[in-house]
């Protein structure tokens, strides 16, 4: 058999996931907390709050839920079974923060537009240009997939990923406008929520050096 699945190994390899997700968790949370402490004159506030907590479980599950490896030889039955759960879990992970960081920031954007102004509204809709093309890109599956069934090469392969992570910067801009609202509408939490998001942009730097160091 040539299927194997593989969970998470708490190893040095792994750190930088790891971070990745508990600074996902954190500022998830500030979103709840977000949420929970608007005003009644702001519209849709529970929106904040379903999509922390749907953030929050999915991040969770992606530990759980694990890689599934294909070695040679395999047979067809094998590769139809390897492609068919690698696009399941990359669709598994991608198409749900676009409709959380995407479209329900946009309408939570547009509902409060002329309270809170138009910073959410316009990171809502850089989120979903992004997650759209990590939907395409089946949340970094589509690269493994590509490699080991189609036998594409190594310089398309990076092509490929230099031009899904040139939409990263939409992320990065998304979060400085939650900064400024948050600055902007004295909503501390979106405020941190952001600065959470730069601190895990710093550790993603310092943590390989510190590994290879």
């Amino acid at each position: 058999m040539t299927l194997v699945f593989n969970f998470i190994e708490f190893s040095m390899l792994y750190y930088i996931p790891i971070t990745s997700s508990i600074i996902a968790i954190i500022y998830n949370i500030f979103f709840i907390q977000s949420g929970r402490k608007q005003s009644p004159e702001v519209h849709a506030s529970k929106y904040l709050i379903y999509l922390g907590i749907t953030n929050i479980i999915f991040i969770v599950l992606s530990f759980l839920l694990p890689d599934l490896l294909l070695s040679s030889p395999y047979n067809e039955v094998e590769t139809q079974i390897y492609l068919a759960y690698n696009v399941f879990r990359g669709l598994l992970f991608s198409v749900p923060s676009l409709i959380t960081y995407g479209v329900i920031f946009l309408i939570f954007g547009l509902k409060n537009r002329q309270q809170l102004k138009s910073y959410l509204m316009i990171s809502g809709i850089l989120w979903i240009i992004y997650y759209s093309v990590n939907v395409i890109g089946l949340n970094g599956e589509l690269y493994m997939i590509l490699f080991q069934i189609s036998g594409v090469d190594v310089w398309t392969l990076t092509t490929i990923f230099i031009i899904i992570s040139f939409f990263g910067w939409l992320v990065l801009i998304g979060f400085i406008l939650l900064i400024v609202h948050g600055f902007k509408n004295n909503d501390s939490n979106m405020l941190y929520a952001g600065l959470v998001y730069f601190l895990g942009l710093v550790l993603s730097f310092i943590i390989p050096i510190f590994i290879t160091s």
